[in-house]
């Protein structure tokens, strides 16, 4: 596949979220536009601290029934990483004590940067950024 800068870099959390609603922490407000003092900033985007995102470069990983935690590794294994970069991001779950989760969440953007590391995101951990395989 064709890689670029764009698409070099990708940012993923992981977590359980018991919210039936989980979605609308990624909806973007399409009714007007982001200059409108009436946009509505999605819950992602403030908790990024941008306005707006590319929904293109988003996926959301849910467990089947969208309620179990299952295995990190099930979710995981929808990662575009190496495997050498997908035994980090499973150190990195270990380290975290992440064992079972029902949502993972990635993007694919070199230009975002992560501020806060620690703070839950829609009940997911910030995993960290790593090189996307594209």
């Amino acid at each position: 596949m064709f890689k670029d800068d764009y698409y070099s870099k990708l940012h993923v959390w992981i977590g359980i979220n018991h919210n039936e609603n989980y979605k609308s922490y990624f909806e973007l407000d399409w009714s007007t536009h982001l200059d409108d003092p009436a946009y509505i900033v999605c819950g992602f985007c403030r908790d990024i601290g941008k306005k707006w995102y590319d929904n293109r470069c988003m996926h959301v990983i849910i467990s089947n029934d969208q309620r179990t935690p299952v295995d990190v590794d099930v979710l995981l294994g929808e990662l575009f990483v190496t495997e050498e970069t997908l035994f980090d991001v499973k150190e990195i779950c270990k380290m975290k004590g992440i064992q079972k989760a029902n949502l993972m969440f990635f993007y694919i953007d070199h230009e975002t940067t992560i501020q806060d590391k620690d703070k839950l995101y829609n009940g997911s951990v910030y995993i960290g950024e790593f090189d996307c395989d594209v």
